[in-house]
C-alpha cells in the first residue's frame, strides 16, 4: 500500500476504535477523521467537505423538523392515549399494541424521538395493569428500530444506501421501497417479542401498590429506595434551625440532608405545605420531612439540631407548586460527562436531585460530585412550571415520570390539521416523485415554521446537528476509501472469496458484518462505510447492487443485542432496570431470527 492507502486505513481505524469507546462525541471524532485525511493529503479540502453539500445531510436535518412539527402539535399526545385506550390489560396484547404504534411512529420520525415521546405513557400504562415496566420497554425500543425499516425516512441508513444508487446513476430506492421487506420483518419482531422474545425478558419488579391512582412523591422516592434515608421532625423552641433561613442552615453542606417539605400551622389552624425555598424562615411548631445522602446517623443529627421526632403521616409534604419528576438521560445528551456541580442544575433548573440511579442501584454519597453517564435515572424536586420545561429538552433529559400532569402538548386541532396536511403532501411528493426527496422534506419544514407550528428557534433546536455533523464528516470517508484503492482490495477480496459459493453468501456475509458493527458504532456510520463496498462487489460480480444495500441498510436497524448499540436501547436500560445480559438474551436471537428471514425474502423482493 502507498502512503494515502496507510493514512486511511490508520484514520480508519482510530476513528472506529473511538467510536466504540465513546469517550468523545461522535461529531468531534468525525470531524478530526475528515480533517486528518485532508491534512495527510488523501482528500483535497473541497472532497474532505463534500459532505456538507451532500442531499442527504439537509434531508436528514428536515426531518427531525417534521418529527418536531408532529410532536408540537399535540398528535403524539393524542397516539399515546388512544395507545392507552387499545392496549388492554393484557401484557401480551400490551406488548403488540406498543410495538406496532412504535414501529409505525419510528417510519416517520427519529426512533429516538418515537421512544421519547411514548416513555412515559408506556411505564404510566405498566403502572396502571401492574406490570413491570422491564416487560414493555424493551419492545418498545426494538420495535421503534423495527419501524425505521419500514420507509426511506425511517431512519438515515436508508437514506445512505438510497443514495449510494444515485451517486452511481443506477435505479434507486423510493419512499416504499423499504416498505415490503421492512415490513415483514417488522411484523416477525413483533411476533418473536409477544412469543419467545417475552419469555426471556426480565421479570423486574411490579408496582402492585399504584393501580390505576396517579403516582405519588412517596411511591416515587421509595422507587429510589429511599425509605430508610427519610425522616420526619419538628422545629422546637430550642432548635438550631428556629428563625434561620434554608440557605443559613447549610443543610446539606454541614448536615448532609435536604429538606424535602415543610409543613406548618396555617391561619385556620390546619397544617399547610410550604415551598422548601433558600429564603424560607423556619419557624418553631414546623413539621419537616427531611432526606439523607450520607451515612450520616440520623440520632446525632437530630440532636445537633435541636429537632423532635414527628409522627410519619406517610407523604413527603410537597406543596401544590412542586413535583417530583424522574428523568433519564439519552446517550447523546448534552450534560452527560459533567456533573451537577458544574451544571449549576440546581441554580439552572430551580431544581434539586434527590437521587441518581446508575444499572439498577442507587448512587450513594455527594451526588453533586459523580460524573453523570448516558442512561443515568435521575429523581428530581422542583417547581412544577421549571420541571416541565424539561421535557421540551428531549435531547438532554427524557421525562418518564412525573407526580402531576404529564406536562405534553394537548392537541390542537389547527396545529393538527396542518401538520397533517404539510407530512402527507411531503410523503405524497416523496412517493410519486413529484420533487427530488431532499426538496420535499426542506418544503415541508419551512412551511411547519411559516404555518407557526414552531417557532424558527424550537426547529434549530429540535434538529440533533450531532447526527447531521456525522453524516456530513464521515461521508467522505467513502471518497478516501475509494480514491486510494482501498474499496477495491476490499471488494476482489470478497469476490475471490465469496464469488464461487454464490450471491446468497455474499448477501450473508455483508448482513453479518453490517450487524455486528452496529452493536458498537453508529448504525449511520456502520452505513457509510459498508455501502459503496456492498455496490462494488456487487458490480465485480456482475450482480443488480439492489438486494446487497437493502441487505446492509436493514441489518443496520438490527441494533439490539447490546445497551449500547443504539440511543433507544440506552434510553430504556436504567428506565427497565436492565442489565447488559438482557439486551444479549433477548436481541441475539431476534437478530438470529431477522437474518434468516432477510436471505429468504430479499432474493425474492430483489433478485440478483
Amino acid at each position: 500500500m502507498d502512503a494515502p492507502a496507510i493514512i486511511t486505513v490508520v484514520v480508519l481505524v482510530a476513528t472506529v476504535a473511538l467510536f466504540v469507546s465513546d469517550r468523545f462525541p461522535l461529531d468531534l471524532v468525525s470531524l478530526v477523521s475528515v480533517s486528518a485525511l485532508m491534512l495527510g493529503g488523501v482528500l483535497t479540502p473541497d472532497e474532505g467537505l463534500s459532505g456538507f453539500s451532500n442531499p442527504v445531510v439537509l434531508l436528514i436535518a428536515g426531518l427531525f423538523v417534521v418529527g418536531a412539527g408532529l410532536q408540537a402539535s399535540g398528535l403524539t399526545g393524542w397516539l399515546g392515549e388512544l395507545l392507552t385506550r387499545l392496549g388492554g390489560d393484557t401484557e401480551r396484547r400490551l406488548i403488540v399494541v406498543i410495538m406496532v404504534t412504535s414501529a409505525v411512529g419510528s417510519s416517520f420520525m427519529s426512533s429516538t424521538g418515537t421512544v421519547a415521546i411514548l416513555m412515559p405513557v408506556v411505564v404510566a400504562i405498566a403502572r396502571r395493569v401492574g406490570v413491570s415496566p422491564s416487560r414493555l420497554l424493551m419492545p418498545l425500543a426494538f420495535s421503534s428500530l423495527l419501524g425505521g425499516m419500514l420507509t426511506l425516512i425511517g431512519t438515515p441508513p436508508n437514506i445512505v444506501v438510497a443514495d449510494e444508487l444515485r451517486r452511481h446513476g443506477t435505479a434507486t430506492f423510493h419512499f416504499f421501497s423499504f416498505t415490503a421487506p421492512g415490513a415483514v420483518l417488522a411484523v416477525a419482531g413483533i411476533g418473536f417479542m409477544a412469543t419467545l422474545g417475552r419469555r426471556l425478558l426480565p421479570a423486574g419488579k411490579v408496582d402492585t401498590e399504584a393501580g390505576m391512582r396517579p403516582i405519588t412523591a412517596l411511591e416515587l422516592a421509595r422507587a429510589y429506595g429511599l425509605d430508610d434515608d427519610v425522616r420526619f421532625a419538628r422545629v422546637t423552641a430550642s432548635s438550631a434551625l428556629a428563625d434561620r433561613s434554608l440557605r443559613d442552615a447549610k443543610l446539606r453542606s454541614d448536615h448532609g440532608v435536604t429538606v424535602l417539605g415543610i409543613r406548618r400551622r396555617g391561619e385556620d389552624g390546619g397544617m399547610v405545605a410550604v415551598r422548601a425555598l433558600p429564603d424560607e424562615v423556619f419557624r418553631v411548631g414546623d413539621e419537616l420531612r427531611f432526606l439523607r445522602h450520607e451515612a450520616t446517623n440520623w440520632d446525632a443529627t437530630m440532636t445537633a439540631l435541636g429537632l423532635d421526632e414527628a409522627e410519619d403521616h406517610g407523604e413527603l409534604m410537597i406543596p401544590p407548586e412542586d413535583m417530583l419528576a424522574e428523568l433519564v438521560l439519552p446517550r447523546r445528551s448534552r450534560i452527560v460527562g459533567r456533573t451537577l456541580k458544574e451544571l449549576a442544575f440546581r441554580t439552572r433548573h430551580r431544581s434539586t436531585v434527590l437521587a441518581l440511579r446508575r444499572g439498577g442501584q442507587t448512587l450513594e454519597g455527594d451526588l453533586s460530585e459523580v460524573m453523570l453517564q448516558p442512561g443515568d435515572a435521575l429523581l428530581v424536586k422542583g417547581a412544577t412550571k421549571y420541571l416541565q420545561l424539561l421535557s421540551d429538552a428531549p435531547r438532554d433529559y427524557v421525562v418518564i415520570a412525573q407526580t402531576q400532569s404529564e406536562g405534553r402538548a394537548s392537541l390542537s386541532l389547527r396545529k393538527a390539521l396542518v401538520v397533517g396536511v404539510i407530512t402527507v403532501a411531503m410523503l405524497g411528493a416523496m412517493t410519486f416523485q413529484l420533487v427530488p426527496n431532499v426538496l420535499a422534506v426542506l418544503l415541508a419544514a419551512i412551511a411547519l415554521v411559516g404555518a407557526r407550528v414552531l417557532t424558527t428557534v424550537e426547529a434549530y433546536r429540535r434538529i440533533n446537528w450531532e447526527s447531521v455533523i456525522v453524516v456530513a464528516a464521515i461521508l467522505p470517508m467513502s471518497t478516501a476509501l475509494e480514491k486510494t484503492g482501498l474499496v477495491a482490495l476490499v471488494v476482489d477480496g470478497l469476490t475471490v472469496g465469496l464469488g464461487g459459493a454464490g450471491p446468497r453468501a455474499v448477501l450473508a456475509t455483508l448482513f453479518v458484518v453490517t450487524a455486528v458493527a452496529s452493536q458498537v458504532i453508529s448504525n449511520t456510520a456502520t452505513t457509510v462505510l459498508v455501502a459503496p463496498v456492498a455496490y462494488q462487489v456487487a458490480t465485480a460480480l456482475e450482480l443488480k447492487p439492489q438486494p446487497f444495500l437493502m441487505a446492509v441498510a436493514l441489518a443496520a436497524s438490527t441494533a439490539f443485542a447490546t445497551p449500547v448499540a443504539s440511543p433507544v436501547n440506552m434510553l430504556v436500560l436504567n428506565a427497565g432496570g436492565y442489565r447488559f445480559v438482557d439486551f444479549v438474551r433477548v436481541g441475539v436471537p431476534l437478530q438470529l431470527t431477522l437474518f434468516v428471514l432477510v436471505m429468504l425474502i430479499l432474493p425474492l423482493l430483489f433478485p440478483f
